[in-house]
């Protein structure tokens, strides 16, 4: 079962409203005939298309003025995306990556949501083992908290990304073996992790002062992170909820960032697109 539209134009608030009606969505060519491809369809039964009333918005406003463009209506105060510019704006942003990631540009990918920790950690754990290391250093993610200034005042981060991977190199496996824990350590290396690595004995620090492009999860969230890279003029791709500012997103993805389901495919997308690579 998948939404079908039948909406009514703008009215004179500004503001518009539909009915939706539950309708049965098979393959061809029953999918052609009501104009929805099997991509989109896909999108539906990963709920991609269910937005979000923000805490951050008044009683009377369910969506941000910045995503109005990528709405199709309201539904019991729930905002329903387009997932026709979904698609749009999803094929754009990974169009651009992988144009980055060619070239040998880093990508800085963000997703704090505490939820999608351990399938986000799991996700790069994969992507990891089955890439050479080549392309995988051209990774560095967080998914912890992020920490701020590590955009802006990136000298003296570096110094604590090398103070940890140096650690780490030394000591994680005595701390493993002998059952201690470090508090600060474990926060440190949520926090750190994903920004460094040892090879050969030599500690490679995957994150630049100035990544290519940034791809954030979670954008609400983030908005120190957003805006330390315009700053920068980094850009970024951002999974955008229609409660979500817009405003500093290079390349929005109007979409259900709390799906599981869209998260995963998402970080599925991406390993293909490094496992194409040339």
């Amino acid at each position: 079962m998948v939404w079908s539209t039948n909406y009514t134009p703008l009215n004179k608030s500004g503001s518009f409203y539909f009915r939706l009606t539950k309708r049965t969505i098979k393959t061809s060519p029953k999918t052609r005939s009501i104009g929805i491809d099997k991509e989109t369809t896909n999108y539906y039964r990963k709920a991609t298309h269910f937005g979000h009333k923000s805490i951050y918005l008044s009683e009377t406003n369910s969506w941000h003025p910045s995503m109005s463009q990528y709405h199709l209506g309201i539904r019991n105060d729930i905002t329903i995306c387009n997932l026709q510019q979904t698609q749009k704006c999803l094929s754009r942003a990974f169009y651009v990556l992988n144009k980055i990631l060619e070239n040998g540009g880093n990508v800085l990918i963000v997703n704090t949501n505490p939820e999608f920790y351990k399938l986000s950690i799991n996700s790069m754990k994969f992507i990891e083992k089955n890439l050479p290391f080549k392309t995988f250093r051209l990774l560095s993610y967080c998914f912890y908290k992020w920490i701020g200034g590590t955009l802006t005042n990136y000298k003296q981060i570096s110094r604590s990304i090398y103070c940890y991977i140096k650690f780490s190199q030394r000591c994680s496996d005595f701390c493993e073996r002998n059952n201690i824990d470090f508090t600060r350590y474990q926060k440190i290396k949520k926090c750190f992790q994903g920004y460094g690595t040892v090879s050969d004995n030599s500690i490679v620090v995957s994150l630049q002062h100035k990544p290519d492009i940034i791809f954030l999860f979670n954008p609400s969230d983030n908005q120190n992170l957003i805006s330390e890279a315009n700053r920068l003029q980094i850009p970024i791709i951002g999974c955008t909820d229609t409660s979500s500012d817009a405003t500093g997103i290079t390349y929005p993805i109007p979409c259900n960032n709390t799906s599981v389901e869209f998260t995963l495919y998402l970080y599925k997308k991406l390993y293909r697109v490094l496992k194409n690579l040339k």
